[in-house]
């Protein structure tokens, strides 16, 4: 199936005003796990093809700005943090988590009935920690709840949050979500002949199946000598999945869950994306 360049535009373009980005901005987008981001930190990230940057203040609030300040369009992620807040270091221009101004030392001792910063925002976006995870939400209006996935409710276990930049589209990534196949190759046999089984090749696929439900698809698979019990795709009970084996989900829109971990692609612009794995063991 070929896919003409106007609709390949239309799934993989991220930045403000496309189609497919206008779309994962009404979606919670995880940007990195709660540890990365220490008290006094503030930190470049671009996201959805916008430069922001990302810091936990004093009081420990979480800050999701435009990476250039309003003024006169200095780097914040050259500022410092206060109790409430970022400040720009060109002018000292403080700006909280909703991107409120609240001070503006020289315009508000020149002129201190004036309130200029009451006129000036700078972009902001609501953040919230949630698992481990920090999440964002770049949608207009009031954001939803973050989504609480069952296995994010297990206890006794530990949690990993693996992150890393992908040099390719958020869509290839997120491909690879609905594509059982390359478990057979790439996890199977290239792993065991690259720990030196010249010899070893896996098991075949020799049957796929998909469902499609709300929160996106489920595939199972048919292996040589393996009967259709991995086939049928089965709802779980109980505080952990059963077998497994031979199942996956992609989890709409830009995420894969299988077994005990859940991996987003969050798009960082066009051409790069911001892989997120959250690891349960």
């Amino acid at each position: 199936m070929s896919v003409s360049p106007e609709a390949n535009r239309a799934m993989s373009e991220v930045g403000p005003g496309s189609l497919l980005g206008s779309l994962l901005r009404w979606y919670w987008q995880p940007i990195g796990g709660t540890a990365e981001i220490e008290r006094g930190a503030v930190v470049p990230r671009r996201l959805l093809g916008e430069d922001l940057v990302l810091y936990r203040d004093r009081a420990g609030h979480l800050g999701l700005l435009q990476r250039s300040c309003p003024h006169r369009g200095t780097d914040l992620s050259c500022g410092w943090v206060e109790e409430r807040g970022v400040r720009c270091c060109y002018h000292g221009w403080l700006f909280d988590e909703t991107g409120t101004c609240k001070a503006q030392p020289y315009e508000d001792a020149a002129d201190s009935l004036g309130r200029f910063r009451d006129r000036v925002r700078a972009i902001a976006y609501p953040v919230r920690e949630h698992r481990g995870l920090v999440w964002a939400w770049m949608g207009s209006g009031e954001p939803p709840p973050i989504p609480n996935w069952e296995l994010f409710t297990w206890g006794n276990g530990f949690v990993q949050v693996v992150t890393s930049s992908v040099p390719c589209n958020w869509l290839q990534a997120q491909e690879n979500s609905i594509d059982p196949v390359h478990f057979e190759w790439l996890h199977e046999t290239w792993t065991r002949r690259l720990a030196g089984d010249e010899g070893y090749v896996a098991r075949r696929h020799v049957r796929l199946m998909f469902e499609e439900h709300h929160f996106g698809f489920v595939y199972g698979r048919e292996r040589e000598e393996d009967p259709t019990k991995s086939l049928q795709v089965t709802h779980n009970t109980g505080d952990r999945p059963r077998g497994g084996q031979g199942r996956g989900v992609f989890l709409w829109p830009n995420a894969l869950y299988a077994i005990a971990h859940i991996e987003w692609r969050v798009p960082i612009d066009d051409e790069n994306t911001l892989s997120v794995g959250w690891f349960f063991d």
